[in-house]
């Protein structure tokens, strides 16, 4: 955690990105440099800590200007530990309840901010590509005109098959 807040106050002062080759930076990570055997945590977790700010583009820089990626900010790192510690699984309610019902007000309030319905439901996903397969799923869901979940879609005798088929 040291290492960490220490890399965070004094980001500005490192460079952007490191001036190093692919040969340089495998030569980091190679036969010998990785560790096969059990290692002690502490001292694995601080090299690794070194080696990636040392060897990184720094996105929270004040001078990176590229990408759509959000810079780490204190607290996300926090939140990130504590969602990680607890892993709530909010596939169903009630396998995360708390964790549910704090995404529930997520999409409230960005509903309330690009001015929707408050009651317009939806879900917070990891990234691009799988909110384009949510996406994808929904559709699927929305033009078939029957219900997918109900009569499987890889059936030969599915209603599904017939209706593409007619």
């Amino acid at each position: 955690m040291d290492v960490l807040a220490d890399f965070l106050a004094r980001i500005h002062d490192l460079p952007v990105t490191p001036d190093r080759d692919p040969v340089e930076i495998r030569a980091l990570l190679g036969p010998d440099k990785l560790p096969d055997l059990p290692a002690e945590p502490n001292k694995l977790l601080l090299t690794t800590a070194e080696k990636l700010i040392a060897n990184s583009l720094h996105n929270g820089h004040p001078r990176f200007w590229a990408y759509i990626t959000s810079s780490a900010d204190p607290v996300g790192v926090l939140g990130d530990l504590i969602a990680s510690s607890i892993n709530p699984n909010v596939a169903l309610w009630h396998l995360s309840p708390l964790a549910t019902e704090i995404e529930l007000q997520a999409i409230r309030w960005i509903a309330d901010l690009i001015g929707y319905p408050r009651d317009c439901g939806g879900i917070l996903v990891s990234g691009g590509n799988m909110a384009n397969l949510v996406c994808l799923m929904a559709a699927r869901r929305a033009m078939a005109g029957w219900p997918i979940e109900a009569d499987r879609v890889t059936s030969t005798r599915s209603r599904s098959r017939r209706t593409w088929m007619n």
